[in-house]
């Protein structure tokens, strides 16, 4: 099954999804008795459905990849996530993304607190969305989608100066992002 994986994995890099799929459907039933591994097969299928715009399917593997292993903390990250932008199960993706941040407590990763503050934002509980937003800016400062989202965040709040100047830096990084070109050119 390793090598089905690591030829999912190249697929997935080169930006061919169905073969992802073709690919970790077969291997996966070569795996016995190693559920971490199994979980990671259902991740990259379901990443590799959401690519392709099949949210139901995506969401039924990750739903696959979190029975094997309910700790696979990209897992639940990118299936709450995707949840939030869908705006979708919005409470599930709560419980899922704080789940995630308590399992890397001890090595907080910035795309997951990225993660619980735009569901929080979603949520419209903004003070709590600004608060975690400032953590994933302290762990890393190149993101421009975590620009973006603190943009977004401060905004709600009224603060619209300082949503302005966080939508600058995530343009200043991603200069070719048209949404976030318009934030700009409304405020």
């Amino acid at each position: 099954p390793t090598f089905y994986y690591y030829q999912g994995i190249s697929f997935s890099n080169k930006g061919e999804h169905k073969l992802v799929i073709e690919t970790l459907s077969k291997g996966k039933e070569y795996i016995f008795d190693n559920n971490p591994l199994i979980s990671d097969f259902y991740s990259l299928i379901g990443n590799a459905h959401h690519e392709l715009k099949n949210d139901s399917l995506s969401d039924e593997a990750y739903e696959e990849a979190l029975k094997y292993n309910p700790n696979n903390a990209y897992v639940l990250n990118n299936y709450s996530y995707y949840l939030s932008v869908r705006e979708e199960k919005l409470l599930l993706a709560k419980e899922m993304i704080i789940k995630c941040i308590n399992i890397t407590i001890d090595d907080p990763n910035p795309s997951f607190l990225d993660t619980y503050a735009w569901i929080l934002y979603k949520l419209e509980e903004f003070d709590l969305a600004k608060t975690e937003i400032e953590k994933a800016l302290e762990l890393e400062s190149e993101s421009a989608v975590i620009f973006d989202h603190y943009g977004d965040i401060l905004y709600s709040l009224g603060f619209l100066e300082q949503a302005r100047e966080q939508w600058e830096r995530a343009l200043f990084i991603d200069k070719d992002n048209k949404l976030i070109k318009q934030k700009i050119q409304i405020q």
